[in-house]
């Protein structure tokens, strides 16, 4: 992609563990969660985006709506 391209993700943050969608059994509550990508977003840092084994890149979170 080229600069000021972007991506957009579509996020679920659950209340609770299920194991048919849940990769972690210590997950944090919704609202800590999106304020950590808040925090990222204020940062104008950029964090590491692992989606799998098939991305692995630094990425600017720019916005996030909630």
């Amino acid at each position: 992609m080229g600069e000021g391209e972007g991506h957009y993700l579509l996020l679920l943050f659950p209340r609770e563990y299920d194991i048919s969608y849940c990769r972690y059994t210590d997950i944090p509550e919704p609202q800590a969660a999106i304020n950590k990508i808040l925090s990222w977003t204020e940062s104008k840092r950029p964090v590491r985006l692992i989606i799998g084994n098939s991305y692995n890149d630094l990425v600017l979170v720019s916005a996030i709506q909630a």
